[in-house]
């Protein structure tokens, strides 16, 4: 599986042609190595080919100018970042090099100006002396970091020497090439505001740069407030729209707080976008007592009010909460993804009362999708993802979406890894209260009816969680069966997709219903034959390790033989003290009465504890510390209960990252094949 390429959405060139994408590999092996190729692929035949092979590459995208010329950031030595551009029409050619930026930066945007220059933002830390800060320049010590809010503590932006913000400029054209016009810019000079880092750029992905936009006439992005003695709450973000006269200049205007309407509120946001033609601004917020009701706000340029789509523009509402929106090139209509029964679907949505979204994609979970242009409508090209398919690239034509076009698959449809879609299904039984529960089913390969197989109940991580048709190497569900298990994954309460009601209602009652669906899953599982309930262990990461850990001390656990806890939580308590959760709790005040009931580490419940564990903890987790899994392991041990300690090491690199899950599997896979039936589970060559 670590062998198998990962690839980045596919991102159209200016006429639908092209498409350019990261591939990352690993080769295993003694050292092994990671390699990350820049890739363009003809959207009609779906062949490829590499265009650049070099892992410090990040942030590549077309330049926008009507052209195949595409721009990328190169990391350089003592933190200085290269700003590159290669021509995908003469792939022999050596990069150009058109700037050095003077700093790590990260999350690229480009926008094609009128009068044919490129504007460009990107991200990066301020310093006290209001310039772009690069550390690698600083003594590589340990240095004290000072934080005055949970939320900067856990995402590590807000440091001792600055903020993240946005840096802007322009390019020009110059002879054959670029250059850059002037210096980079902070769009938030002079404000007590910082970025918020809304996406997480991985090695082998593409950003997305959810936390901001530009357009010709400025750019709007999603930020927080550090005014020195505001009380932190729960990470509170806002959208800001600052106008720009000139990208080749500082602005003369501060940002300004986009407010919605009729009734604005506290929360999180995410997602902010312009329109094409850059009148409108669009966004996505959910209020803090409730962050999985997220809504899409839209506001004209000026106003500087937004109003919810679904309550002020179509009237209609919509029990399915977005996580992501697009402009569709045709005026009035959006694309949207949502969390849709355990899937990432897209949808489209006319801007006119009256409208509900209509699916356009609903098989496995939307990566990424952008408008391929084209004479008598619009196509959209989709990456996509499921649990035997890596890497999907579509073409899906608007107007008639049952026929999307496959243009490449990495593994065949799963084919190159032994893997079927028959392996895959779903159910749906009764659930705590009398609620419907989705799971999903991955059969082992080879599957025979006639035969009895083990039982991995594998629960997901998050109290707003949900197991996905999606590849995932971290918790590959698809790896699982092919040692030989029936693998279920229950979408317990708590879990997205499935309305707002059964979203909320695993708040405060975090070992209630949630374990009663998981109970029930277990009696409904009675009625599979080939499925052998006395091999039966329980996995789970995050939340789900810390439901392990809670049903370890309940009746549930005489249906299992061994249990795995990866970064589980052990103690209530500190969790409620340490995270952004007061906002669904109420507070260590009010919060710890109502959850510490359902505290896995009391003594009565230690006292059940008889089932061989693994625990596995990452050493620089710091919304669920090492300290939880240490203390796990240590409670075992003291019980004197089988049990084994795995702690994964922080990954500073592509090999370390892959070298760490493959540890995990080994080790993880190891423990529960002992616990089921020593040499009874099938020895399994996957091919990965």
């Amino acid at each position: 599986m670590l062998s198998a390429p990962r690839r980045s959405p596919a991102v159209p060139n200016h006429d639908g042609t092209r498409a350019l994408f990261t591939r990352s590999t690993y080769a295993e092996g003694e050292g092994g190595k990671a390699t990350r190729e820049l890739v363009v692929m003809e959207i009609s035949s779906g062949s490829a080919f590499n265009l650049s092979q070099d892992n410090k590459i990040h942030d590549a995208n077309w330049m926008g100018d009507g052209s195949n010329t595409i721009l990328y950031l190169r990391d350089g030595r003592r933190g200085v970042t290269r700003l590159m551009t290669l021509n995908a029409d003469h792939p022999f050619q050596e990069p150009n090099h058109v700037a050095d930026i003077p700093g790590p930066v990260k999350h690229m945007k480009l926008a094609a100006l009128h009068d044919g220059s490129i504007a460009i933002a990107v991200c990066g830390i301020v310093g006290s002396d209001q310039r772009l800060h690069n550390g690698k320049l600083e003594p590589q010590t340990p240095r004290p970091q000072i934080f005055d809010s949970i939320s900067a503590l856990q995402s590590s932006t807000t440091t001792s020497f600055g903020k993240e913000t946005i840096w802007f400029s322009s390019l020009a054209k110059d002879g054959e090439g670029w250059k850059l016009s002037g210096l980079f810019r902070n769009a938030l000079r002079d404000t007590d505001l910082e970025v918020v880092s809304s996406c997480v750029c991985k090695q082998d992905e593409m950003p997305e740069t959810n936390n901001y936009d530009v357009c010709g006439q400025g750019i709007v992005f999603v930020a927080r407030s550090t005014e020195t003695g505001r009380l932190p709450r729960d990470n509170i973000s806002n959208v800001y729209y600052v106008p720009l006269d000139s990208f080749n200049t500082a602005t003369q205007y501060k940002p300004r707080k986009l407010v919605n309407m009729p009734l604005n509120f506290d929360g999180y946001c995410s997602n902010p976008r312009f329109s094409p033609d850059g009148s409108v601004v669009g966004y996505i917020k959910a209020p803090l007592n409730s962050p999985v009701d997220t809504r899409i706000y839209l506001s004209h340029i000026g106003s500087y009010t937004a109003h919810d789509v679904f309550s002020k523009v179509t009237g209609n509402s919509w029990d399915l909460s977005p996580i992501g929106f697009e402009f569709s090139a045709k005026a009035g209509w959006l694309f949207i993804v949502a969390e849709d029964c355990g899937r990432l679907a897209l949808y489209t949505l006319e801007l006119q009362q009256y409208a509900t979204p209509e699916r356009l994609f609903f098989n496995g979970s939307v990566s990424g999708y952008y408008t391929l242009l084209c004479e008598g409508g619009e196509r959209l090209l989709v990456s996509s993802s499921s649990f035997i398919e890596s890497s999907l690239y579509q073409v899906i034509d608007i107007a008639d979406t049952k026929l999307p076009k496959t243009v490449s698959s990495t593994t065949r449809h799963g084919a190159k890894l032994r893997l079927s879609h028959s392996q895959v299904s779903e159910f749906y039984y009764e659930g705590a209260e009398g609620c419907c529960v989705q799971a999903w089913m991955i059969k082992p390969p080879n599957f025979n009816e006639s035969k009895k197989y083990p039982l991995a109940l594998v629960l997901h991580d998050g109290l707003n969680g949900v197991w996905r048709d999606e590849w995932s190497t971290k918790w590959n569900l698809a790896l699982w069966a092919a040692q030989g298990y029936v693998v279920v994954a229950p979408n317990i309460t708590g879990s997205l997709g499935f309305g707002i009601p059964f979203a909320t209602d695993v708040y405060n009652d975090w070992g209630g219903r949630p374990y009663k669906d998981i109970a029930n899953c277990m009696t409904f599982l009675e009625d599979f034959s080939f499925i052998d309930r006395s091999k039966s262990i329980a996995a789970g990461r995050g939340y789900g390790g810390y439901l392990v850990n809670w049903i370890a001390g309940q009746p549930l656990a005489e249906k299992f033989r061994a249990f795995v806890t990866d970064n589980g939580m052990f103690g209530i308590s500190n969790t409620i003290v340490s995270q952004e959760v007061p906002s669904i709790t109420g507070g260590p005040r009010s919060g710890l009465s109502k959850l510490v009931k359902w505290n896995p580490s009391a003594p009565e419940y230690l006292a059940r504890w008889r089932k061989p564990t693994l625990v596995i903890h990452d050493a620089k987790n710091i919304r669920s510390p090492l300290s939880e899994g240490i203390a796990t392991f240590g409670a075992l041990q003291q019980l004197q209960i089988p049990s084994r300690f795995l702690q994964i090491p922080s990954q500073d690199s592509q090999e370390d990252e892959y070298a760490a899950l493959l540890e995990r599997y080994r080790v993880m896979f190891g423990w529960v094949n002992k616990h089921i039936a020593e040499g009874e589970i099938e020895e399994r060559s996957s091919g990965w």
